[in-house]
């Protein structure tokens, strides 16, 4: 908040903090292992009394047989994530908003803008992946001001999986170096599509969007606007009908833009770019004759092809001191959400009141103790319990095999963290277009921590070594 303050001129005594107690929230942290989960869940929703319910997951397969499992022992519930189709995902959010009842077995992606004060329970059947993260998705409960139950099943197991897609989205030397590289040498005013870069230098797209946006930090790109390269068109009518709509100028020109238009079964497609050149007009003229299609309601219309517009503010950069200054943006930021995800299981083991201390993660500072939180109640702190021995890494892998491998697809294999994230099951732009994830050694080691599986990496697959 002081930041936001400072970085906007806004003065203190215009940000408002509301506080972060909530006297109605039932707060339960409770320790266990991985694998009594499902049967403890189970528990609680027989015993305590029916009401509106969420219970968060990591995965989205983990929603899935969550749900199954549910209705296998009677309740009511269905998994809501971001693997579904939109529409499939707006039925199970409606089938949930309509009922006192119903149980949705979702990951993070369930939840925001969703008005529904009556929520009595919140389950975290996984950790989150830190106190900022729990605060926002407990606080969906009871906010109709009505005593409501939050609890979270605490087991250390979950923290590889967390910790890994942290691992995961910090790009190696190799990829900010080429993509660097690549965006120097542009003229001072271009555009790029995302997708292609993120593809060319193996760069998840949230990845990429952060790079871009710590290389606007170091002075090197300006953001422009983004704007769309094609435009898809589908005549509620026939052509004729939309060229009559308009005068003999427009119409005239209507006809030259669907001549190069391509066209499908029901579709045309426009490129904008290809279509002002064919044309010898400026761009901006293609735009606005599809959208005065629109404004008519002649056509459903639908945009794509993003491109994001940048001036390169500094040609001179030096490209390995850029590499670095990112590299250590990313190693800070890495370092940071892991710390979150440790701050969880601190709390659980608090030997307090844990109330008192969720909130004063926050700046809140509470004075008695809440007297409905698992410490409160007991008396005394829990113990976590200790994770399930992982068989040695050698044991579950084939060197032989991943040197395969490696020699075939070096684009995405051949340093360490790329072969580290495919063990453990992490895609990357590269992978995806070597179609890896179909392979029986793709996320074999996903139950390790990335870490351990990075060092072993980096023991059997040094990257100095030539392919």
């Amino acid at each position: 908040a002081a930041e936001i303050c400072d970085g906007f001129d806004i003065p203190p005594a215009a940000s408002i903090n509301t506080g972060f107690y909530r006297p109605n929230l039932n707060l339960c942290l409770t320790p266990i292992e991985a694998d009594k989960r499902k049967v403890l869940l189970v528990h609680r929703l027989q015993k305590r009394k029916p009401g509106t319910t969420i219970v968060y997951v990591t995965l989205q397969k983990t929603a899935e047989h969550v749900a199954d499992y549910l209705n296998e022992n009677g309740l009511s519930a269905k998994a809501y994530h971001a693997g579904m189709q939109s529409e499939e995902r707006h039925d199970v959010q409606d089938w949930w908003m309509n009922s006192d009842i119903n149980i949705v077995v979702a990951t993070i992606a369930f939840g925001m803008g969703i008005d529904k004060s009556a929520v009595r329970y919140v389950y975290h059947f996984n950790l989150p992946k830190g106190l900022e993260s729990y605060s926002q998705e407990i606080g969906r409960a009871g906010r109709d001001g009505l005593p409501s139950t939050v609890e979270l099943f605490a087991s250390p197991e979950d923290v590889p999986t967390l910790e890994n897609f942290v691992y995961g989205d910090t790009p190696t030397d190799e990829s900010l170096r080429g993509l660097i590289h690549e965006l120097l040498q542009q003229p001072t005013d271009f555009s790029i599509s995302e997708y292609d870069l993120s593809s060319r230098h193996d760069l998840r797209p949230l990845v990429l969007k952060t790079c871009l946006t710590y290389l606007e930090l170091e002075g090197v790109l300006h953001q422009g606007t983004p704007f769309y390269t094609t435009y898809d068109i589908k005549p509620h009518r026939n052509l004729e009908a939309i060229y009559n709509a308009f005068g003999d100028k427009a119409q005239l020109f209507l006809r030259q833009l669907f001549g190069v238009a391509h066209k499908g079964t029901a579709w045309w497609k426009i490129d904008a770019d290809v279509a002002a050149s064919e044309l010898s007009c400026d761009r901006k003229h293609v735009v606005h004759a599809v959208q005065l299609i629109e404004d008519k309601q002649l056509a459903e219309i639908k945009i794509s092809g993003a491109r994001k517009r940048f001036s390169r503010l500094d040609a001179n950069k030096d490209i390995e001191t850029l590499v670095a200054n990112l590299a250590e943006r990313f190693a800070r930021r890495e370092a940071s959400d892991i710390t979150r995800i440790a701050d969880v299981l601190k709390l659980v083991e608090h030997n307090g009141c844990q109330t008192n201390a969720l909130v004063a993660h926050f700046g809140e500072i509470r004075d008695q103790p809440c007297g409905h939180c698992t410490f409160c109640k007991t008396g005394k702190a829990a113990v976590l319990p200790s994770p399930v021995p992982l068989p040695e890494i050698d044991s579950r892998v084939s060197i032989e095999e991943l040197k395969s491998l490696r020699n075939t697809h070096s684009a995405a294999l051949f340093q360490p963290r790329q072969m580290a994230r495919f063990l453990c099951g992490l895609s990357s732009p590269a992978q995806s277009k070597a179609r890896l994830m179909r392979l029986p050694l793709y996320g074999k080691l996903e139950n390790y921590r990335f870490g351990d599986v990075l060092d072993w990496c980096e023991k059997y697959f040094p990257a100095d070594i030539a392919k």
